[in-house]
């Protein structure tokens, strides 16, 4: 008879590295998101329709087992266990963007000044996200007063921006985590 697949929860570790994200955008000029989902599930994408000039949320996208991370291919299971289990967790920080305006007599552009100014929001989230979520990821990997490391391994994606649509914006980065699925004496 095999083990069973240990029960591995990925919400204390995306809360936690949600709130240090949410730490970090504090110190920006657009301050703490007004609406802050540190886990949200996947499929339910939040609605932009009203970005409350300022929203953060993370979502685990995807799960899987593996014997090399982050390669979702394993080929030595040990009872039914693969050495990791990995997860990729999607961020997104959306906020007030500067967008044109139809009227009757034609095309509204935003500013320049107001785009300007958008634009250093971006860039500051962009740079905290990155920040905090590589020094979060790197504390949970190391081990702490004698315990082992939460996580195995860790990688970031790319912090792209996401275009102006409804009069939000902003930026969405990913990141993937492994923790080992091994039990005891296995």
């Amino acid at each position: 008879m095999t083990s069973p697949v240990p029960l591995v929860t990925w919400a204390p570790l995306v809360t936690g590295i949600s709130q240090c994200v949410l730490d970090a955008l504090a110190l920006t000029t657009g301050g703490t998101p007004s609406r802050a989902c540190v886990i949200t599930p996947q499929g339910v994408p939040m609605p932009w329709d009203n970005c409350e000039c300022g929203q953060f949320t993370a979502t685990v996208v995807s799960v899987w087992g593996s014997d090399r991370f982050p390669s979702p291919v394993s080929v030595n299971w040990k009872n039914c266990n693969p050495p990791w289990l990995v997860a990729t967790v999607t961020m997104q920080v959306v906020r007030c963007v500067p967008a044109a305006v139809m009227t009757g007599t034609g095309v509204i552009l935003p500013t320049c000044a107001a785009m300007m100014a958008s634009a250093i929001v971006q860039d500051q989230d962009r740079a905290a996200m990155i920040a905090a979520t590589a020094c979060c990821l790197q504390t949970l990997a190391t081990p702490q007063s004698g315990q082992p490391p939460r996580i195995g391994a860790y990688l970031l994606s790319p912090a792209v921006t996401l275009p102006e649509q409804g009069g939000c914006g902003g930026i969405e980065m990913s990141y993937q985590i492994a923790v080992s699925s091994c039990l005891c004496g296995n």
